[in-house]
């Protein structure tokens, strides 16, 4: 089920207007996937949200590179962070996603632009 903010709220880019300077204030919110190698979970959890993954930009982050990363997340992922926030792990939550999402684009109106 989506939410009813689910195109009701696009994330407002207004692109380069020709002034030299790249305007793209908005841009759209980051979902960082922490995960390793062999991650069977991880893949499931993509294919979980693989709808809502055009609404974000979509970052991995390969927690074996990390020995901080890899101490704190190893017995958790995947792990799944919004715009630096961790809004789940373990499993993915379609739910959860939404409603963040929609919580971002609401706070966000391209009316308070400039």
């Amino acid at each position: 089920m989506l939410f009813p903010c689910h195109q009701a709220l696009p994330f407002f880019d207004r692109g380069n207007i020709g002034d030299g300077i790249n305007h793209n204030i908005s841009k759209k919110p980051i979902l960082t996937l922490f995960t390793k190698k062999i991650c069977p979970l991880c893949e499931e959890a993509k294919l979980e949200l693989k709808d809502l993954l055009p609404r974000v930009e979509f970052k991995t982050v390969d927690i074996e590179k990390d020995p901080q990363l890899y101490s704190k997340y190893k017995y958790d992922i995947p792990v799944f962070h919004l715009n630096g926030k961790l809004i789940f792990k373990h499993r993915a939550n379609r739910k959860i996603l939404e409603e963040e999402l929609c919580k971002l684009a609401s706070s966000t109106p391209p009316s308070s632009f400039k």
